[in-house]
C-alpha cells in the first residue's frame, strides 16, 4: 500500500502522539506517495495544534478518542509512550481504524495476543512499526535463522541475525483485506 502510486486516493493517516519519535518518522511518512497525514492527536490540544503547525497537518485533536471517532482518518500511527501502546491501539481498532504501532507493539506477550485476536475479530490491519523488517538484510536474517545449524549461513553477523529474529519472532503482523 505504501509504495503503490496507482491508488486513486491516498490513505489518510492520523498520528497519535507528539513526541520525538514523530520527528524521526515524519520524513519517511511524507515520502510515502500513497499516504497523506490528515490529523495528529495529543492529550493536550495545545500540543496537538503546535505539532500540526510544525508538520503542516490540517487537523489537530486534543484527545485520542476524538481521533478514534474521526471519519477523516483511515490508519493511525501509534507514537505514544510504550506503556500506552496497548490501550491506544485497542481504542483505534475498536473504532475500525487500521493501526501501525511503534515498537514495541505492547509491553507484554498476553497484550500482544489480545491485540492480534482483536484485529482478526474486527478484520482491521495491525502491524508493528518495525521498519527494518523490510530491509533486504533482514530477510537474509530469516534465511540465516532457518539454516542456523548450517556452517554456511552466508551472513557475516550470525549472532545479530539470530538475536534479531528471536526478538521479532514474538511480534506478529495481522493483515486483513
Amino acid at each position: 500500500v505504501w509504495e503503490d502510486e496507482s491508488m486513486e486516493k491516498p490513505v489518510r493517516m492520523g498520528i497519535l502522539g507528539t513526541g520525538m519519535i514523530v520527528d524521526w518518522s515524519m520524513g519517511d511518512i511524507e515520502r510515502a506517495p500513497s499516504v497523506r497525514v490528515a490529523a495528529i492527536a495529543s492529550r493536550s490540544l495545545e500540543r496537538a495544534r503546535a505539532a500540526a503547525a510544525k508538520y503542516g497537518i490540517e487537523t489537530a485533536y486534543g484527545s485520542y478518542e476524538e481521533m478514534a471517532q474521526s471519519d477523516q482518518v483511515d490508519l493511525v500511527y501509534i507514537a505514544t509512550p510504550n506503556n500506552r501502546h496497548y490501550d491506544d491501539a485497542m481504542l483505534m481498532m475498536t473504532h475500525g481504524k487500521a493501526v501501525l504501532c511503534e515498537k514495541p507493539m505492547p509491553l507484554y506477550e498476553d497484550e500482544c495476543r489480545r491485540m492480534i485476536d482483536f484485529a482478526r475479530e474486527r478484520r482491521v490491519f495491525l502491524m508493528e512499526g518495525l521498519w527494518t523488517r523490510f530491509f533486504r538484510r533482514s530477510r537474509g536474517c530469516g534465511r540465516c535463522w532457518r539454516r542456523a545449524r548450517s556452517e554456511r549461513c552466508g551472513m557475516s553477523n550470525r549472532p545479530f541475525c539470530a538475536a534479531w529474529t528471536m526478538t521479532t519472532a514474538r511480534r506478529i503482523i495481522a493483515c486483513f483485506q
